[in-house]
Parts: C-alpha cells; sequence; structure tokens
C-alpha cells in the first residue's frame, strides 16, 4: 500500500486581508471584502446604509433632492441630551434636520445661516469643486466653530449662527467737552468722587474702545482718540462726552479703556510710557448707545489694559483644533500655526504663533490634539506642540520622512495612536508622545494590503475621509480609487486584531461618529442621483439601500484565503474534505468555491438556492443541472416557524470534497461567502491526503552562495 496519511489543516480564526506575495501565515485572506470582525472571534457580514430620515409619506425622503455632501459636524448640549448632526453641501449651505413635515419632503431641512447671521438672512459659503477637505470645526463647550479657509469663521451654538472673533478693531471714539445749549457756560460737575482731571488746574486723556460679543470674546482695541484737553474751574470739573462706534449684530457690549491725567502738576504732559498706558473705564452693556458721559476720576479706573493678550482671528483658517484649554488654528496656505488666549477660543494675540516652515516646504495639512500633545502635519512632516498655557508652549520636530495628505483622514485609534493617509500609505503615530516608556514613532499600517494602496487616486485624496466606530473596533477610512476623485470604496481597519477588510458601494462624501453612548456612524453621500443626503451605518441593514423607492444593492461578503502551499511541505496532496465552523442568526446560507494552483476558475460551485441555515452546496461544475447530486453535507441546521434560540452557538459543517480529477495540487484556496445577513465565519480547516513529507532544504545550502 502507498504511504499516504491524512492531515488536518486548519485555520481558526481566520485572519485579515494580507496582499503580499508571501503571506506570513495561511490563516490570511486574499480577498476579504463586505465582512467585519466580530468579538466572539470571527468575521461576520458587514454593515448596510439607510437614508437618515424617511418622511410619513412612503417613498419619500427630506433627502431626495439633497446636494452633495462635502463635511459633517457634531454638536452636543445638555450632557448629550441634544444633539446637532450638521452637513456643508456642495451648493455652499450648511444645513441640519429639524423636524418632519410630511406634506412638504425637503422643505424639513434648514440652513443654519437662516436661523440668524449677524441679524440677518441666510448666507452662501465658498463652493470648491475640485478635491477639498470641507469645512472643519471644533466644538468648545456648547458652541460649534466652523472654517473653511475662504469665508469668514463662524461660530454656532443650536439657536444662532454668529461670526467668530472679530477681523479688526473697532474705529476710536469722538470725544468732545459738553457744552450748554445756546450758552457759553459748559456744565462742570461737584463732588470729590466725580469728574476728570483735578480742580483748577488743565487735565488730558485719550480714549480706547473694543467690541465685546455674547461668548465674553473682546476685540483688539481701537485707534487712540484724539487727546483732549482742558482746565477744570475751581470749584469743579469739567465732562467729556465720548461718542461711541457700534458694532455689527455680534456685539453685545463696548469697553472704554482712559489714560490717567497725562498732565502732570506743573502743566507739563508726563512722560511718553505713562501717557500710553490705558486702564479699563466702564463697560457698557448694549450696542445701541451713542453718547456716554465721562465723570470718572482717575481713582476709578480699572485695572491696566494689556493688549498684548488680544488679537484679531487670523485670516484663512482652514483647520481648528482645541489643546490644554486653547484653540489652536491653522491654515492650508502657509505653516503658521496660531493660538489663542487660554479659555479665549476667538482671542488670538499676535505673539502667539509657531512658524513650522523648514526646508520641507508647504502648509499645514492636518492638526489633531490628543492629551499630551498637539500633532501638526504637513504633506511630508510631523510636529508636535507640547507644554500648557502657564508654562508656555513650544514645539518640536517628530519626523520629515513622513505626513499626512488627506485632513479628514486623522483619527485616533485606541491602545495604538494616530492613523492617518499618506500618498503612500496608512501610518500610525505610535507612543504616548509623553516621556513614559513608550518611544513616539511612525509606522506603516498598510503594508498586508500594498495592492490597495497602489490603487488610490492620489490627486484626490483630499477627497479621503475616515472616522473610529467603536463599536466595532474599527478605524474606517474611504478613499478615491484611480478612474473616481471621490470616495467609493472603503477600507476596514480593525485595531482590536490588526487586520484589515473591504467594501465596495460607499459613496462617503463625509462620516462621523456621534459622541453619546450609542455611537451612531452616519456619513454624508455625494452621490445626488442613487444615494442623496444623509445616512446612517448599521450591521443590521442587509443591503445599501440610497434613493427612496430605488432598488437596494444587497451586501456581497467574500473570504478568499490566501494559496495554501502544499508543494513544500508534502510530494503529493489530495483534498477530500472542507469543515467549516460558522454561526448564523437567521435562515441564511453559506456558499463555498475551492480555487487550485491560482487558477481563476472555481473546481465547485452553488447549486443549491432554498433556505436552509448554514449550508453548503458543492457540486461538480461539469454535471450543473437540476439533477445535480449534492455532496453530502453534515452538521447542518434549520429554523421552523416556532424555533426559539437563546443562544447562537457555531455550527461545524463537514463536506465531502474530491480533487482526484484534478492536475496536482501545489496550492488551495478556499472561497467562503455568506448570503443573507448576519454570518459568523469563525474558522475553517481542509482535510487532506497526502505522502510522506518532503525533506526541506535551504536552497542557498543546495546551490551553494555566492
Amino acid at each position: 500500500m502507498p504511504d499516504t496519511r491524512s492531515t488536518n489543516l486548519t485555520a481558526v480564526p481566520i485572519r485579515g486581508l494580507d496582499e503580499r506575495h508571501i503571506p506570513p501565515r495561511p490563516d490570511h485572506a486574499a480577498i476579504m471584502h463586505g465582512l467585519i470582525w466580530d468579538r466572539e472571534v470571527g468575521w461576520r457580514t458587514g454593515p448596510g446604509y439607510r437614508q437618515a430620515v424617511v418622511d410619513h409619506v412612503e417613498g419619500s425622503s427630506p433627502f431626495s433632492t439633497e446636494a452633495a455632501i462635502h463635511s459633517l459636524h457634531y454638536l452636543s448640549t445638555n450632557n448629550h441630551r441634544v444633539q446637532w448632526v450638521i452637513w456643508e453641501t456642495d451648493t455652499g449651505q450648511l444645513r441640519f434636520f429639524y423636524g418632519t413635515n410630511a406634506n412638504a419632503p425637503g422643505q424639513n431641512l434648514k440652513d443654519i445661516n437662516e436661523v440668524e447671521f449677524n441679524g440677518s438672512g441666510g448666507r452662501s459659503r465658498a463652493v470648491h469643486n475640485g478635491p477639498w477637505i470641507g469645512s472643519q470645526s471644533q466644538a468648545w463647550g456648547a458652541n460649534l466653530y466652523i472654517v473653511n479657509g475662504t469665508d469668514e469663521p463662524i461660530v454656532f451654538d443650536g439657536r444662532r449662527v454668529d461670526r467668530a472673533g472679530f477681523s479688526t478693531s473697532p474705529g476710536p471714539p469722538d470725544v468732545v467737552l459738553s457744552d450748554k445749549t445756546g450758552g457759553n457756560i459748559p456744565p462742570n460737575v461737584t463732588g470729590n468722587d466725580r469728574g476728570v482731571g483735578y480742580r483748577s488746574k488743565e487735565f488730558g486723556y485719550r480714549y480706547k474702545v473694543s467690541f465685546i460679543n455674547r461668548r465674553g470674546q473682546e476685540s483688539p482695541t481701537s485707534p487712540p482718540s484724539d487727546l483732549i484737553t482742558a482746565t477744570n474751574p475751581g470749584n469743579a470739573r469739567r465732562v467729556p462726552v465720548l461718542a461711541l462706534p457700534l458694532g455689527d449684530a455680534s456685539v453685545v457690549a463696548r469697553r472704554i479703556y482712559r489714560t490717567a491725567d497725562i498732565i502732570g502738576a506743573d502743566g507739563e504732559p508726563v512722560s511718553r510710557g505713562m501717557g500710553e498706558v490705558y486702564y479699563l473705564l466702564a463697560e457698557i452693556p448694549d450696542n445701541v448707545t451713542i453718547n456716554w458721559t465721562d465723570i470718572n476720576p482717575d481713582a476709578n479706573l480699572g485695572g491696566v489694559l494689556d493688549e498684548s493678550y488680544l488679537g484679531p482671528w487670523p485670516e484663512a483658517i482652514s483647520m481648528l483644533a482645541a489643546f490644554k484649554g486653547t484653540m489652536f488654528a491653522a491654515s492650508h496656505n502657509h505653516a503658521t500655526v496660531h493660538y489663542s488666549r487660554p479659555r479665549q477660543p476667538e482671542v488670538y494675540p499676535a505673539d502667539n504663533t509657531f512658524d513650522l516652515s523648514d526646508n520641507v516646504g508647504g502648509g499645514v495639512t492636518g492638526m489633531y490634539a490628543t492629551d499630551n500633545a498637539l500633532v501638526i502635519f504637513k504633506r511630508r512632516g510631523i510636529y508636535l506642540i507640547k507644554g500648557d498655557p502657564s508654562q508656555g508652549f513650544y514645539s518640536q520636530t517628530l519626523t520629515r520622512d513622513y505626513g499626512c495628505a488627506a485632513a479628514n483622514t486623522i483619527r485616533a485609534i485606541p491602545q495604538l495612536g494616530l492613523a492617518f493617509l499618506a500618498e503612500d500609505g496608512v501610518y500610525l503615530l505610535k507612543g504616548a508622545l509623553e516621556n513614559v516608556g513608550a518611544a513616539t514613532e511612525v509606522i506603516p499600517l498598510s503594508t498586508p494590503i500594498h495592492k490597495q494602496i497602489k490603487r488610490l487616486n492620489t490627486a484626490a485624496l483630499a477627497n479621503a475621509r475616515a472616522a473610529v466606530w467603536h463599536r466595532h473596533r474599527c478605524y474606517w477610512l474611504s478613499v478615491p480609487t484611480l478612474g473616481d476623485d471621490r470616495p467609493d470604496e472603503v477600507w476596514w481597519f480593525f485595531y482590536e486584531v490588526g487586520a484589515w477588510s473591504t467594501d465596495t458601494n460607499w459613496p462617503v462624501g463625509a462620516i462621523l461618529e456621534t459622541a453619546d453612548h450609542r455611537g451612531e456612524l452616519y456619513f454624508g453621500s455625494w452621490d445626488t442621483t442613487n444615494a442623496p443626503g444623509l445616512h446612517i451605518i448599521s450591521t443590521g441593514f442587509p443591503d445599501k439601500k440610497g434613493k427612496q423607492g430605488a432598488a437596494a444593492t444587497p451586501n456581497a461578503p467574500r473570504f478568499l484565503s490566501v494559496p495554501i502551499d502544499f508543494g513544500r511541505q508534502y510530494r503529493g496532496v489530495q483534498i477530500v474534505g472542507l469543515t467549516v465552523t460558522a454561526r448564523s442568526y437567521g435562515t441564511n446560507r453559506l456558499t463555498a468555491d475551492l480555487y487550485l494552483n491560482r487558477s481563476p476558475t472555481s473546481v465547485y460551485d452553488d447549486a443549491d438556492d432554498n433556505n436552509s441555515i448554514q449550508q453548503l452546496y458543492l457540486t461538480d461544475t461539469e454535471s450543473l443541472d437540476e439533477d445535480a447530486p449534492v455532496l453530502p453535507v453534515y452538521g447542518q441546521h434549520t429554523f421552523d416557524d416556532v424555533t426559539i434560540w437563546a443562544e447562537h452557538r457555531p455550527v461545524v459543517l463537514r463536506y465531502d470534497l474530491s480533487t482526484i480529477d484534478q492536475p496536482p495540487v501545489m496550492e488551495a484556496q478556499v472561497d467562503l461567502q455568506p448570503v443573507g445577513q448576519r454570518t459568523l465565519i469563525i474558522g475553517y480547516s481542509l482535510e487532506v491526503l497526502h505522502g510522506t513529507k518532503t525533506a526541506l532544504l535551504p536552497l542557498s545550502e543546495f546551490m551553494g552562495t555566492p
């Protein structure tokens, strides 16, 4: 009898996508499509999507005519009791959903500019037709700040929209001495605690004014007023009257600053330095008062004005990040990073800047605040800003070898680091960014999917979007591939097991995860024809259904193992059995094929279409007809109308196979495809008949070395 033995080659659990020519392990996948990792140690059918809101009228939706979506923004208040999901369209609108209106679909979406923008009506925003990172936002308390690099920055609190900060300072106040109408005796004030200057003496003052908005943020001060001088009579004091500038609708108060008396007792001006020191004189709690009378002696002046703490909002800001109670702002046009006064996110002193211009050119391409450092990205360069407001901030150059090409792909992966998309792959900024024993380094994350990386449309990487889906321990990356300038594919990295999977038909123009306990995942679509508007993602959806009433695209999950190389181990191999460990939550099927020696044609194919749970039908493709015999299946289970399962347990399916009519088997690939939703594939085992083992000999030892 020939020396024939049986061996089971087991892959439990199976791993993720690995496109390397020689994968490190045979349980990896050459194709892992539409499957996501489940914590019960297996791969389950991936998610689908639905439009987030459907009107009461059957087949209608408020999103049916919505424009393409560029960005999504999230704001929650009252401990997440009130939440806002805001999206930006390519028609220049920032929109939110505020209630259903069954009789007028589409009219229940509101432009936030219509809430009230500086007291006026809606105001359009810039529209970018090419690849664009979209508007960027940063939540600060109960406010959401939004910038886009072109329009004035805005802040949304759920009730109204205002301009964020101030771009310029107010005009100087006009100051005159009051006079009686029709007379030549000016009015004076008496009393030791009222009036300006000293009695029987010349006085001189200058004034400045600043604006205060409804969030308590102060503008830069105005230029100084003209010097007002006069001589007080012996028993009274003169009365200066200020004509105050008015602000726009965002201004709710004004502050007046004044010098001390700049005329000395000898009647000569005091030193130049003393004449340029301003003190808080008064705060006017409105934006309507025009004339204000100054009767405050120097003894009643407030604190000294330090103008180094004030400053306008920087120009052309396209990115924001909050770090250590400070707002950081940058533009993609240059490498300067601005930061605000502590706890004053709309006030930017002139000296609060970091210039990251170096031998690596280009502007800032992304910012992300971690616990211990603010990470600044350029196209090729990563920088860290550390410190705090009390001790001061400082910058460090981490590397000039790597950088980020897509600002919306920078996301913190729990327990791992900061993931981001570069022109040549996905990278991970690893480490705690502090001296806690973990080195800060950049490592490649996309090595197993190098073929996918080669398909990236590098000219449109700004359109790439990413989110971390905590519910499924997944870094979700939507990318544009060759031939497409907008994302239609997703790459999932399951950080709990370090494995990749992919899927298609995801027109993601923007994506976000809500920060509440539910952790819902939403995406805004750029496909206005098939899937317009805002969509919610769920593993409970068996397909991808876009426009209401349109046909849905079914999920098509597939696992194809990497080639399992038998030639290195055995002289001859026959595959006689396949065992699959799987689990299902309903009446679903699991089909499979077998590929030999990297042939594009499978050995077996699905030949039955009934609804048994977790059955694998394999038949000889040469005799595929209605009467084709189905190979034996062991371990199958079916649900009937009265079956109730308290716990879903794995089912071991045993299938008899035969490759005796095939050429000598050197390699084999197992192809598993769930049909239906919520099927979990845990692993598989191939039973092979083989002869004696091959004596392995290193090639260098056999042929000699140079």
